[in-house]
């Protein structure tokens, strides 16, 4: 039988964030407590009903706000391009 290196002693640190635009989704899962963060992309605004991008940008950015997790991510728009 291997010994593992895995002694069950270790701690990891794991982030879990939700990669979605949907907002019954967001709210869901930040109801939840465990979810770090949101993440989502232009396909995934592309899915959910044609709207305003911006305003349903505002709404995801509210949901974080409320939920207490207000950091909205690290780095500017020029550091991530």
């Amino acid at each position: 039988m291997r010994s593992s290196k895995w002694s069950g002693a270790e701690c990891l640190e794991m982030k879990l964030f939700v990669d979605t635009a949907n907002l019954a989704e967001i709210e869901t899962a930040l109801a939840a407590g465990f979810i770090e963060g949101i993440t989502t992309n232009p396909s995934l605004l592309a899915k959910e009903p044609k709207a305003d991008y911006l305003a349903h940008m505002r709404d995801i950015v509210c949901l974080i706000r409320k939920s207490g997790r207000p950091e909205i991510g690290r780095a500017s728009c020029r550091e991530r391009v």
